[in-house]
């Protein structure tokens, strides 16, 4: 096919040389005629018109066929001269015309009128044209359409220019644009433009994978680069998915440090929607649907709806006792609309504070050798660049987010000249600009408005000279200049305004350097010294470049690479493995936690940590807790952050028990202990915020109360902690026990409830067709099971605690201790995992809906889904482990198989949770292939994870699935954002262009695979701890060490390996009392384990490490191992079929 024929497909517009090649309806006639005639005569004759009709059509084909067709025989066009026929070159005129017409319409203008301009000759220019689209990094420029033409010619990327007349700026091309008329614009097209058409519009480090495979570019192999510390790039950030993250647990900022103009988005941890507004803006909708129901039942004319509101129950203890009573008589679409009506409403959305926007003058034309970095263990942000107008000027930015001072700080030099620096606030919605004095700014919430009370403050903090400006702005002229930034809600501060400008003032009681300083010696406490590398696992030759030891890779491009081909003097060939880049994302894990999450803290992370860029964060940037929150904080204790972090989630939980008491008695009638669901926000509402096919997680609550009590086994001497989270879990098991768990054939159960976000399908076997019904609301789903289990555990092991290591009795419930321990009994399958055998591939899964649903459905309904909810007793739970049962072991790694064959793991959150799975299961080689496809697929170039669109799976959706998704990737990996206007960029969020969102909990999942893949200590009450040294580790990660790390015991752990074995061992107890330290390894360093312990008093035990295999032949992952799921066909994929007949 030639590119005219491919032009003209995509316009839907048919070539036709010759109409002559077309029948024109023989035999008509014959038909007309036939009819008159007798009904046999007329068929024998129709039947010889068509097959006449036939022949003459094969014919015309054939000799067609035989005529010589170069242009449909070449894959580009052939020049007019090689054509010999009259009516070939009358086809290619033709089909030549309808190109340029088709690339009129898509605005291209053709070769033959790209005007060139000539700069000293205005009749050359495109007067009142503008060129959308290819603007060059760092424009625009102050100058008039001459100079602006001279610019884009002394610059050898320029291909056009656009000049704006009304505020003379001028906007310098990389490759040609849609012409858009515009008065007030004058553009012009250079005698190079076009050789360089396809210059990209901003110019990037990385390359996209699919650019590189079709131009067949290999990168170099390379040793493993040295930043483990760092993130660095050789560009500006273009938006939020570039920029660095920067955060004191109260304020967030993301800061891109572009030359000349830039913004900087802010967060403050407490702005988020009132509940108050939320409830008042639900009553009046509901007002004014209940007047047009009735407006529409007096005309007769209700609608089904109307009538399903007519039999609405009067509370939600009545709509959960209908629905309950539906699920257990077999009625899943009674139970589902009962259901409905325990919606208590959406979740009041997390919002972003401000936007700061600064211009830097003079700027100049073309900036050099331009780096970033940030650095973790100072958590500072810095760009060095240099410009140049007929001399060399240095510049550098600074910013950092101090705790100690509670500010952003931002820094602008520049040397030998003064720089103008300018800035502004803004917001889209309810803000009102002030200047209170001519160093301070503030952009502050209309009184007479709705929301929460806000303020953001900047004060210039010390210049060469200021100028006079507008109120909106504030203007410094100097070689440095330096600005504070901060914001206060009404969450906090009844005068948010006054306590904002406060602690401005306070702040600039100090200078640059000694808030720079303060900072750094805040930061560097908290952010301890837990530290992992793997620098030294070097697996690859190195380049043919001589520099390569020298190299410092941006690491947006070892975020391309990872997992890419490499070569060696054109000859070998090699997998990036890059195992520095790993470290590097466990260090940033932490560090992004430090920085969300502070012991001064009023909330713990959100789905998005303290950041946000727009008004309303995706999702609500609220807490879910059906595994997000949980993930966030799996790492923190092991990480050494359990006293910095994990405060603002012990007074969550504090909250969402009192608020969980009066849900229990509200919609459960359960007059003792507390509940919780699926999604809350800052003010801890603890009732079933949303639909209830997301919402309804009657166990969420109890998840958190046992993530928080694990964190605790960190830190076993902490008596306090302990003693206040007691009565938090005593109350969740007093909600369960004391009337929500029913028991049928002496089998505790719950009911109504969800296995998180999924559904399982039921067969309607009626007496006409069969079809299928798809329900959330389940009895006793797995993961409802396996987390009544860990809870009655942790209970009694928390009582124990007191009794023995605090010295506190009688504070548990003693007969209620009892009760949970036989609930663990009765449990179904005595709490422990169920097994699902299929007969015709003769494996074993674990089932995730042991009572309801099909045979299939029940152990995996949909197959592919981002929940790994049927797994929750492997990883976090505690009672599925290699070393206890290898059969459940291996029915769970077939289980997680089968899912990732399936495309499971198809966000960020849910490829770390498959990662810290392989790891329980002692697989190194998956827990590797899990995290590469993590950072390869979900990481943006700031290395933040997140959550791809979805779309659902059609088959399932066509049987009434509407939980049933799977990842639609719209654009190429790694992901890439594409340049946008900022006033259009403040309201969208943390989304790319691809539409792929910021999740912070696959970032912290990541740091908790890793620590799940060197030394797992989850085995064994607190008081009796096995640790089992490198379970899983990766094959790539030959050489490395990790130090500082925590395990459960409250013990300390520095790990060192060579050639993927144990080389060097430091422990160290921190806790005073007695413990019996179990710990698994190779029998040859039993002796050098053993003289490595320090500050151990109690009884030591060494045993060999675990032999299982995860991963069965017949479901093993096909070599490479880093080929996209999505890409081969498995063994075994769960398929349901189609919709009954």
């Amino acid at each position: 096919m030639n590119d005219v024929e491919t032009v003209a497909r995509r316009q839907k517009v048919r070539l036709r040389p010759s109409s002559r090649f077309y029948g024109r309806g023989v035999g008509r006639g014959s038909g007309r005629r036939g009819i008159r005639s007798s009904r046999r005569f007329s068929s024998f004759i129709a039947l010889g018109c068509v097959m006449l009709f036939f022949v003459l059509t094969v014919m015309l084909l054939a000799s067609r066929l035989e005529a010589p067709r170069p242009l449909r025989a070449a894959r580009t066009v052939a020049p007019l001269e090689s054509v010999t026929s009259e009516k070939e070159q009358d086809f290619v005129k033709k089909a030549s015309v309808l190109k340029e017409l088709l690339q009129r319409r898509q605005g291209i203008v053709p070769l033959s009128e790209k005007l060139l301009s000539n700069c000293s000759k205005p009749e050359t220019w495109l007067s009142g044209i503008d060129l959308r689209g290819g603007d060059i990094q760092n424009v625009p420029l102050k100058m008039n359409a001459e100079e602006c033409c001279n610019a884009c010619a002394a610059r050898s990327q320029c291909a056009a220019w656009t000049a704006v007349e009304n505020d003379g700026s001028c906007w310098l091309k990389g490759r040609l644009g849609r012409r858009i008329a515009a008065k007030s614009m004058t553009s012009g097209l250079l005698r190079n433009a076009i050789q360089i058409e396809a210059v990209p519009e901003v110019p990037q480090a990385v390359m996209p994978r699919e650019a590189r495979k079709k131009q067949s570019v290999r990168p170099h192999c390379r040793h493993t680069s040295k930043d483990e510390l760092r993130l660095f790039y050789k560009a500006a950030a273009r938006d939020w998915s570039e920029a660095f993250p920067l955060g004191n647990g109260k304020l967030g900022a993301l800061v891109g440090l572009e030359p000349w103009s830039g913004r900087v988005a802010i967060a403050e941890e407490t702005l988020f929607e009132r509940r108050s507004d939320i409830e008042e803006a639900k009553a009046k909708r509901q007002a004014r649907e209940a007047t047009e129901r009735a407006a529409r039942a007096e005309k007769n004319k209700s609608t089904a709806d109307d009538k399903k509101w007519l039999s609405k129950p009067a509370t939600p203890f009545e709509a959960f006792q209908i629905s309950r009573n539906a699920l257990l008589n077999g009625n899943i679409k009674a139970a589902q609309e009962a259901a409905r009506w325990l919606d208590a409403g959406p979740v009041p959305s997390f919002e972003g504070l401000a936007t700061l926007n600064f211009e830097v003058s003079p700027s100049l034309s073309e900036v050099l050798n331009y780096e970033r970095s940030l650095n973790l263990e100072a958590a500072v942000a810095s760009a060095r660049f240099q410009a140049t107008n007929n001399t060399i000027v240095n510049y550098k930015r600074e910013a950092f987010v101090s705790a100690a001072d509670n500010v952003l700080v931002l820094r602008f030099e520049c040397y030998p000249i003064d720089c103008r620096v300018e800035i502004s606030m803004q917001r889209l919605e309810r803000a009102i600009s002030s200047k209170p004095s001519q160093q301070h700014l503030v952009i502050s919430d209309d009184p007479k408005g709705k929301g929460l009370g806000f303020a953001a403050c900047a004060r210039l903090l010390n210049t060469t000279r200021q100028e006079k400006d507008s109120k909106n702005k504030l203007t410094a002229i100097g070689s440095s200049t330096t600005f504070l930034i901060t914001g206060v809600t009404s969450y906090t501060s009844e005068t948010p305004v006054l306590s904002c400008l406060e602690k401005l003032d306070a702040a600039a009681m100090y200078n640059y350097v000694e808030l720079r300083q303060r900072h750094i010696q805040d930061f560097t406490s908290a952010f301890g010294f837990t530290r992992l590398s793997l620098r030294e696992s070097a697996r690859f030759v190195p380049s043919s470049r001589q520099d390569i030891d020298t190299e410092i890779l941006d690491t947006g491009v070892r975020v391309a690479e990872l997992g890419e081909e490499c070569v060696w003097q054109n000859k070998s060939k090699y997998l990036i493995m890059d195992p520095s880049l790993i470290a590097l994302s466990y260090n940033y894990a932490r560090y992004l936690l430090v920085s969300s999450s502070r012991e001064n803290s009023v909330a713990p992370a959100n789905l998005q940590g303290v950041w946000a860029d727009g008004l309303k964060a995706p999702w609500a940037g609220d807490f879910h807790l059906n595994i997000n929150l949980e993930m966030a904080y799996w790492a923190a204790g092991g990480a050494g952050l359990g006293q910095i972090s994990t405060p603002p989630l012990f007074d969550l939980l504090n909250r969402l028990a009192e608020s969980g008491r009066q849900v229990a008695q509200e919609y459960y009638g359960i007059p003792r202990g507390w509940v919780a669901h699926g999604f809350t926000d800052i003010s801890a509402d603890a009732r079933p915020l949303g639909e209830n096919r997301w919402a309804l997680c009657v166990t969420c609550g109890a998840w958190i109360a046992i993530t928080v009590y694990e964190l605790t086994e960190f830190e076993p001497s902490n008596c306090t902690n302990l003693k206040s989270l007691i009565k938090h879990l005593q109350g969740s098991v007093e909600f369960f026990l004391s009337g929500y768990l029913i028991k049928i054939n002496n089998t505790l159960i719950t009911t109504p409830t969800t296995s998180p976000e999924n559904s399982y399908r039921s067969t309607i076997r009626n007496k006409n067709a069969s079809r299928y019904i798809w329900s959330t609301l389940a009895r006793a789903p797995a993961i409802d099971n396996a987390i009544l289990y860990r809870l009655f555990q942790v209970y009694e092991e928390a009582c124990a605690r007191l009794n023995d290591n605090c010295d506190i009795s009688n504070y548990c419930d003693s007969e209620l201790v009892t009760k949970a321990i036989l609930a663990k009994s009765q449990l179904p399958n005595h709490g422990q995992p169920q097994y699902c055998a299929h007969q015709q591939n003769m494996t074993t899964t674990l089932r995730e809906y042991p009572f309801d649903g099909d045979e299939e459905s029940q152990c995996l309904a949909d197959a592919g889904h981002r929940h790994f909810s049927g797994l929750w007793a492997l990883m976090p739970g505690r009672q599925i482990s290699p070393l206890d049962n290898e059969d459940i072991a291996s029915a769970a790694a077939t289980t997680l198989n089968i899912k990732m064959m399936n495309k499971g793991g198809h966000t960020g959150w849910s490829r770390a949770w498959a990662a810290a799975l392989a790891a329980r299961l002692h697989d190194g080689l998956q827990t590797q292939t899990h995290l590469v496809y993590l950072i390869r697929n979900f990481f943006t170039t700031n290395l933040l994870a997140t959550h791809p669109p979805l779309k659902p799976i059609d088959a399932f959706q066509r049987q009434g699935c509407t939980t049933c998704f799977e990842a639609d990737f719209q654009s190429s990996r790694p992901i890439s954002t594409a340049k946008r206007k900022s006033n259009i960029r403040l309201s969208e969020g943390m989304i790319t262009s691809s539409k792929d969102v910021f999740q912070l909990d696959a970032n912290l999942g990541l740091a908790a695979a890793v620590h799940e893949a060197l030394a797992q200590s989850h085995r064994g009450p607190v008081n009796s701890i096995e640790l089992h040294l490198l379970p899983a580790l990766p094959p790539s990660w030959t050489h490395g060490h990790i130090i500082g790390m925590r395990i459960r015991g409250g013990f300390q752990l520095d790990l060192h390996w060579a050639h993927s074995m144990l080389s060097n061992i430091s422990i160290r107890a921190l806790d005073k009392f007695s413990h019996t330290l179990t710990i698994r390894t190779s029998p040859s360093n039993t002796q050098f384990v053993s003289n490595s312990i320090e500050n151990f008093t109690g009884h030591l035990i060494l045993l060999p490490s675990s032999t299982f295999s995860s991963s069965p032949p017949m479901l093993s992952y096909p070599q490479p191992h880093l080929t996209r799921v999505e890409n081969f066909k498995p063994n075994f994929i769960l398929d349901l079929g189609p919709s009954p007949k």
